[in-house]
């Protein structure tokens, strides 16, 4: 019997916009109703003129700062979110967006949660949102550059262990040695994690240790001559902690 080959190619996952409007989505976006129309305003005016990065965190936070209610500064910050990323990777996205909140509206359930009159309003006050963002954009630019320059860490150990030497009969314990692996557990560009082991002397261990004290050096330089320089530092996930 003839074995078949099997080719797989690891790639990064393609955007889909297939579900983007859902109940959770709307129960953000309706949020924007119980706003007045100059805080909607503000929000955007706020956004156009940001001249850092603006990241999910940082988005809420300025949302808030105009808002004064964190949860209801979450839900709209989620929404301007996906709102650029489906501007960012779709070319029609403005008829993405209206498309399938057309389709969303006519389930049954889903009118009990907005009247149409509602609707047709949180249609008009989205898209208010729905445009480019320098602040956005530039997070987008300098996630892109993180994603483009190495693999994102997932996990790092280092195992410290015994390992026996027997002898020739396998029954005594000739001698017993420690060692040391450091594995390191990555996300690849397709979101699966892959990982590399690597056998380390004491001495690796000591200069491993070294090495990590002078990054700690380093990192802490570069930042306060950033911020003596006033330069901005995105929060692009670098850490395995994510942004």
């Amino acid at each position: 019997m003839q074995s078949e080959t099997v080719v797989y190619v690891r790639s990064p996952f393609p955007l889909t916009v297939d579900r983007l409007v859902n109940a959770t989505f709307v129960e953000d976006a309706k949020l924007i109703l119980g706003l007045p129309i100059e805080q909607l305003e503000a929000i955007g005016g706020a956004l156009r003129e940001f001249p850092g990065f603006l990241d999910q965190r940082s988005l809420h936070e300025l949302i808030n700062s105009i808002i004064r209610n964190d949860e209801h500064a979450k839900s709209l910050s989620r929404v301007i979110f996906i709102l650029s990323e489906l501007l960012r990777f779709s070319a029609n996205g403005r008829k993405v967006l209206s498309d399938q909140l057309d389709e969303w509206q006519k389930g049954d359930e889903n009118q009990k949660m907005l009247s149409a009159e509602d609707f047709a309003a949180l249609q008009q006050r989205l898209f208010m949102f729905f445009r480019t963002y320098a602040g956005i954009e530039r997070q987008a630019k300098a996630r892109r550059l993180v994603e483009a320059t190495g693999f994102k860490l997932k996990e790092i150990e280092i195992i410290c262990d015994l390992r026996p030497v027997f002898d020739e009969n396998r029954t005594m314990v000739e001698g017993i040695f420690p060692y040391t692996i450091l594995k390191i557990v990555c996300d690849g560009v397709d979101g699966l994690p892959f990982s590399q082991e690597a056998i380390l002397s004491e001495h690796n261990v000591a200069e491993l240790a070294k090495k990590a004290e002078a990054a700690v050096a380093k990192l802490r330089s570069l930042k306060e001559l950033l911020s003596a320089k006033q330069i901005p530092i995105p929060a692009v996930g670098t850490s395995n902690k994510g942004e």
